[in-house]
């Protein structure tokens, strides 16, 4: 993936976490990465967690009910892992995971579920920005 084609999808992760998030589901199986992973590889793991939480806690708490983040989603993990099945079901991994965990504590909308929301959208959108200024032009 070129830097520039990186920057592009990175930044609409940035504008779709202050925005409503939704999901990307799809069965994977966790698989040892190439040798040669790039040096972002464990942060794009942790906003593919985060990406997969905010899914089920904006749905649960009807924050977005659209699946518009699930394909911004989907179109990221294309884009990002071309020719790399074994990353991208890595990456698909960590987004169920995300979703899974919530899946199994938060079965309605609570003031914690929400904390977790704001939160989740911080730490997402911190760690966007530190990838887009240490690996983007």
């Amino acid at each position: 993936m070129s830097l520039s084609s990186f920057r592009c999808v990175v930044l609409s992760f940035v504008i779709m976490l202050s925005l409503a998030p939704n999901s990307f589901a799809q069965e994977a199986g966790s698989s040892p990465l190439p040798k040669s992973t790039p040096p972002y590889e464990s942060r794009l793991h942790r906003v593919a967690e985060l990406v997969g939480s905010l899914h089920y806690i904006t749905n649960l708490c009807g924050t977005a009910k659209n699946d518009q983040f699930r394909i911004k989603m989907q179109e990221f993990i294309e884009a990002e892992t071309l020719n790399e099945p074994q990353r991208r079901k890595l990456l698909i991994s960590k987004y169920n995971k995300g979703y899974r965990a919530f899946a199994s504590v938060y079965t309605s909308c609570t003031d914690s579920a929400k904390l977790v929301e704001t939160n989740y959208r911080t730490e997402g959108k911190a760690l966007i920005e530190e990838l887009l200024s240490r690996y983007s032009n």
